[in-house]
């Protein structure tokens, strides 16, 4: 390989040539590039703390290489490029394990779904917060917090029949951490009746379960109900929402500035959240979503859909990272 003109390359294949980049085969698979330079940003972090240098190592070595298969659609003649091979970290932290680990969330959902009855129900997405903390009280402050929601659920007034639950942490300006919760909750259309619960009502309804003294910010959403029609036999089908499946932390946040200070909060973020839940589910959808650990395999296979046998070539994809750039130079 002797050209780069881009992050991802593919090696020379038919009048492609050497040095193209995946985003230009493949404009939908863009977030690769994206990602994969988060992630070395991130593995640069943890290359700063001598205790952390295998999670960076391994982030630095996470699907450097891609092998996609090219399928043709025979109904529209199109050729999609689809993942069949990659070695990824699996380290919680890692931008490109975090990107599959949330696509992966979402296609079980949706596949998953259609075995629920949502012809009378309705999809609310709830947020649940606390104040700002010091990292080093985070693992503290989320164990009180899966307390406080346990309080909440147990309620008369709770109102879901069933909930998707997700944990996410962005950091403040001032270097503290801000967890909160993204609830997706299933509730019966006679909620916006007699048991419609205001705004200010769940706020009071945190905060008496948080056993708080000031009034937490919570935003209570109604999702809309999305119908879209299959193209291939002209179903109407009921399409889920998929707000509350969130990062649990934007790579923004775990990079800030790039320095030191930033290195250190990431590391005591891992110790803090380490082996916890960020997924708890409950009611009719109980186990829809499961936080196992996941295998190299799920993060290449993200849906069990089956795209076809055919296939008319395999291309592989080759990261070059920073280190290896300033190297050629």
């Amino acid at each position: 390989m002797t050209a780069i003109t881009g992050a991802l390359i593919v090696p020379k294949i038919d009048n492609l040539g050497n040095g193209v980049p995946l985003s230009k085969v493949s404009p939908k698979d863009k977030p690769w590039d994206k990602r994969r330079a988060e992630a070395d940003e991130v593995a640069r972090l943890y290359g700063m703390l001598v205790p952390r240098h295998n999670l960076s190592a391994r982030i630095y070595e996470c699907s450097k290489w891609l092998e996609f298969a090219l399928n043709p659609d025979l109904d529209t003649g199109e050729i999609a490029l689809r993942l069949k091979a990659a070695q990824f970290c699996r380290v919680r932290y890692c931008a490109v394990c975090q990107w599959r680990r949330s696509l992966r969330w979402v296609a079980k959902f949706m596949q998953k779904i259609d075995s629920i009855d949502l012809e009378s129900s309705r999809w609310l997405h709830l947020t649940l917060t606390v104040k700002n903390i010091p990292i080093h009280n985070l693992r503290a402050t989320l164990k009180e917090m899966n307390r406080a929601w346990k309080r909440l659920i147990e309620r008369k007034r709770w109102p879901a029949i069933g909930f998707i639950r997700t944990t996410e942490i962005t950091k403040s300006e001032n270097g503290y951490a801000h967890p909160h919760f993204h609830c997706l909750l299933l509730v019966p259309a006679s909620y916006f009746g007699k048991k419609y619960i205001s705004h200010d009502n769940w706020t009071e309804l945190w905060a008496e379960a948080l056993r708080v003294d000031y009034r937490p910010s919570v935003r209570i959403q109604t999702l809309q109900r999305k119908m879209v029609e299959d193209p291939e036999n002209g179903e109407v089908k009921y399409l889920a929402p998929v707000e509350a499946l969130k990062y649990a932390v934007k790579p923004s946040d775990l990079v800030g500035k790039g320095g030191i200070e930033d290195a250190i909060w990431l590391d005591e973020l891992t110790t803090q959240t380490h082996k916890l839940r960020f997924i708890v589910t409950g009611g009719v959808l109980k186990d829809i979503l499961q936080e196992n650990e996941e295998t190299n395999e799920d993060l290449i296979n993200i849906s069990e859909k089956d795209d076809g046998d055919i296939e008319l070539a395999h291309w592989f994809f080759l990261w070059f990272d920073s280190r290896y750039r300033k190297r050629m130079r």
